[in-house]
């Protein structure tokens, strides 16, 4: 029996909602007041709906002019003949962990050797006991490679996920204009680059022709069908992007820095801990001053230890290399309203949203239309400056996707105060809260301020 990718998605989020019921998060105790911040018109149907905290947008298409293009580099690859494979490798890459390190396999090993006591056996014949031990190592360590993107496998991630890609970069990108309106980047540099999706997705949200690129990318492969895309397909055209450059190797010696970097689905093809550690010095020292550094992965259990890791590394990274008597020259912009230690890892749960987009119309396929999937996410967004107060809005981490009987909306809220807090919310308790949250979705920040009540 096949399973639809937009099914496949479907059972994804319900398993993340089953387990999200399970957990044990108390209830916004009495004592603690709910304000509504003075942004908020009381009673104001149309300022519910459009709240200065909603960043998600409902639904993200390719631009026509940009999948024609795609469709006409895809002219060049047998789409027909690969179509299977297009699904599977949607799903590989999507259930991607991490590499182990080697202290943890020297840890596990230990463990089960701790656990499995050698009989007479074993003890005469120490080299099957120690083959068994392997084996048994062997069931619980996933196998992790890097993927060397051939040409064909850069045409099934342009035909797999290159519209996934552009939709959650569309939507990181919207909430930064939406809440620094003064930022317009123009440059930007990105590890990773892949097909070129940042770009596209960065013209989209600031419509700036001069904005420069420059892609890091090893596989010369990828690079030359970005390259194609750009060109309409045929490598005689003019790019329709005036600054755009492509190397395979990070410019380590280059002291250029950027109003934006970006390294979206990359930190998985990194081999070790280290290795993404170097890579996230290397990274942030690209940023210019009042500008961003964004991190994506996949929206799994792996997905985001990878964005968390990467979240108190540079924490710690920019706390270490702050002057003397000064604030940090660093913080979390996005998600989080806070930079203590994640409250959901402690919970054992996955810091997660979900973006709406079309699938690629791919034209050789002809009956492969899909009106709409979701796709799950993990995200980090760092801005090079000392800290503001405009983060002081919760972030909505978990809404309950029906109401229950009495019209009360659940909904878990991650704080400035570096927790999560179960609110319930009414028709007659809450009423203004019910109704933003009923505009909202997973991933907007909440207009309200959650403050201790003062004794009388």
């Amino acid at each position: 029996m096949k399973i639809s990718n937009s099914i496949f998605f479907k059972i994804q989020k319900k398993k993340i909602v089953e387990s999200i019921f399970k957990r044990s998060i108390k209830t916004i105790p009495k004592s603690v007041d709910i304000k509504i911040d003075e942004s908020i018109k009381i009673g104001d149907f149309k300022n519910y709906k459009n709240h200065p905290g909603k960043y998600k947008i409902k639904y993200i298409e390719l631009p026509p002019e940009l999948e024609d293009r795609i469709n006409k580099v895809l002219g060049n690859f047998n789409i027909p003949q690969f179509r299977e494979q297009i699904n599977n490798f949607r799903r590989y890459l999507h259930d991607r962990r991490c590499p182990s390190e080697k202290n943890d396999i020297y840890y596990l090993k230990r463990q089960i050797r701790e656990e499995i006591q050698p009989n007479e056996t074993d003890e005469a014949d120490p080299e099957k006991f120690e083959k068994e031990l392997q084996k048994i190592l062997k069931s619980k360590i996933h196998p992790w490679l890097k993927i060397e993107y051939t040409e064909r496998l850069s045409y099934l991630y342009l035909a797999s996920r290159f519209a996934t890609d552009y939709a959650v970069l569309i939507e990181i990108f919207n909430q930064i204009k939406k809440r620094d309106e003064k930022f317009t980047p123009k440059n930007i540099f990105d590890f990773g680059s892949g097909l070129g999706s940042v770009m596209w997705a960065s013209k989209s949200v600031w419509n700036d022709d001069s904005l420069g690129f420059f892609n890091v990318d090893s596989s010369s492969y990828m690079n030359n069908i970005a390259t194609l895309i750009t060109k309409n397909g045929s490598i005689g055209n003019p790019s329709c992007f005036k600054h755009m450059y492509f190397k395979r190797n990070f410019p380590k010696s280059d002291n250029e820095t950027y109003d934006l970097v970006t390294a979206s689905f990359s930190l998985f093809e990194l081999p070790n801990r280290a290795s993404r550690f170097e890579n996230l010095v290397l990274l942030w020292n690209k940023v210019k001053d009042n500008g961003y550094l964004v991190l994506i992965e996949n929206g799994t259990k792996h997905g985001f230890r990878l964005i968390n890791e990467a979240r108190d590394f540079l924490l710690d990274l920019i706390e270490k290399t702050k002057l003397e008597n000064t604030e940090p020259n660093g913080h979390i912009f996005a998600p989080c309203p806070h930079s203590l230690k994640c409250p959901l890892v402690e919970e054992n749960q996955v810091c997660r949203f979900f973006v709406g987009y079309r699938p690629l119309d791919i034209h050789d396929l002809g009956d492969n239309k899909i009106d709409k999937e979701e796709f799950p996410y993990s995200y980090l967004i760092f801005k090079k400056s000392p800290k503001n107060s405009y983060n002081k809005w919760p972030r909505l981490v978990y809404k309950q996707p029906l109401e229950v009987s009495g019209g009360i909306i659940h909904s878990w809220l991650c704080t400035p105060e570096g927790r999560v807090e179960h609110l319930l919310s009414s028709r007659n308790r809450n009423k203004t809260i019910r109704s933003l949250l009923k505009y909202s979705k997973l991933g907007d920040s909440l207009p309200i301020y959650l403050e201790n009540k003062k004794d009388e």
